[in-house]
């Protein structure tokens, strides 16, 4: 099954005597005239079984960069097991990124595990596009440490410190942790640092982009928002809150503007429809906003 044959990639199993390694392929043998056979992308192991009882443990930032690049542990339980610092320059999400900028809509793979840091904390995340368009046709976007969670997905107990994401021209769904939530449930999570914009982004901020009918509690953000010519929904914690429910959070920090008039500025949050928004504040300054619907 094929089922059976990831999760034995996962163990770093060896079939018919050959060794799995990364861009090979393992001849499985022949069954009723079949011939099976299986590339591997990725085979490095971590320790765990990634179930709610034995999780994937991340204890190194060797450990976090096998997470990060195989799509297969992301359905899955992780936990952080140590503090992670990068190092690396990133263009789009660290995990689950959108993989294609040329076709609309996300295209590559949601979130939909568990993700407990563990009281853990990531730091100098930076996420940098290269800005090299002017076309709504193409551009940057879901960014943030997960591009998008789905249906299903926790994210837990990690703090984001000293962070850097910014969206180019035209980028919709800009966050600190992540850049659109969907249907998943975020708690006690904490962002610092620095969520920046071009020209026209959406949904931008410090530390979501855009909540569809996801929950989040508990969390917090202590960002500077930067956004640039005629960008939509920037809030010092939520772009837009779109029929979720966002409890118990708070923001700090402050959002600047540099160019034309924008549109649905918030302290808190850039809009809210449909949705609640209970037992949260915002000491975010508003500097120097020429917007509508601030």
């Amino acid at each position: 099954r094929s089922s059976d044959l990831v999760s034995a990639a996962k163990s770093g199993y060896v079939f018919n005597n050959q060794t799995a390694t990364t861009g090979t392929s393992v001849d499985m043998g022949n069954t009723a005239g079949n011939c099976w056979g299986i590339d591997f992308v990725n085979v490095s192991t971590l320790t765990g079984s990634g179930t709610p009882e034995d999780p994937y443990l991340i204890g190194s930032l060797a450990d976090f960069n096998i997470l990060i690049s195989d799509p297969v542990f992301w359905d899955d339980c992780i936990r952080l097991e140590c503090d992670i610092e990068l190092s690396t320059q990133y263009y789009s999400a660290v995990i689950s990124p959108d993989t294609n900028v040329d076709v609309a809509g996300f295209q590559g793979t949601r979130f939909s595990g568990t993700f407990d840091g563990n009281g853990h904390k990531i730091s100098n995340m930076y996420i940098n596009p290269p800005n090299d368009n002017y076309s709504m046709d193409y551009n940057y976007s879901y960014l943030g440490l997960f591009g998008k969670i789905g249906y299903g997905a926790t994210i837990k107990n990690v703090c984001l410190e000293n962070c850097y994401v910014t969206g180019e021209d035209y980028s919709v769904y800009v966050g600190g942790l992540v850049g659109y939530n969907y249907k998943a449930t975020i708690r006690n999570c904490c962002v610092n640092g620095h969520v920046d914009s071009e020209d026209n982004v959406s949904y931008v901020g410090g530390f979501a982009g855009f909540n569809y009918q996801g929950n989040i509690s508990g969390c917090c953000s202590n960002c500077t928002v930067d956004v640039e010519d005629n960008s939509n929904y920037t809030g010092g914690f939520i772009g837009m809150n779109r029929d979720g429910t966002v409890s118990n959070c708070y923001a700090r920090g402050n959002i600047s503007f540099d160019g034309y008039p924008s549109s649905y500025v918030g302290g808190f949050a850039g809009s809210c429809k449909l949705g609640e928004i209970e037992n949260c504040y915002s000491t975010v300054s508003i500097e120097d906003f020429p917007a509508y619907y601030v």
